[in-house]
């Protein structure tokens, strides 16, 4: 599975900020840390790396996110999935 540590850059606006990190509280493959200033810590874990590229694509569209930066990235159990 791989499993990526992230940080999304929200907007300033306090209501697209406070609209995105709901959002992504619904998402179930992600895990959200504090939020410090606009910037919010994200742990995605997907089953296997199509996933993670479709719940990728899905953070940086939703509304409020301006960013969204890889810090982590973890595959190392990828040789034991085979999609």
């Amino acid at each position: 599975m791989p499993v990526l540590g992230a940080v999304a850059t929200l907007s300033k606006d306090p209501g697209l900020s406070a609209t995105a990190v709901e959002l992504l509280s619904s998402y179930p493959e992600l895990e959200l840390g504090l939020l410090r200033g606009s910037r919010l810590p994200l742990v995605i874990d997907t089953p296997h790396r199509a996933a993670d590229k479709a719940v990728w694509q899905r953070i940086r569209r939703s509304p409020g996110v301006l960013d969204l930066a890889v810090v982590f990235a973890d595959f190392s159990d990828a040789h034991e999935h085979v999609e």
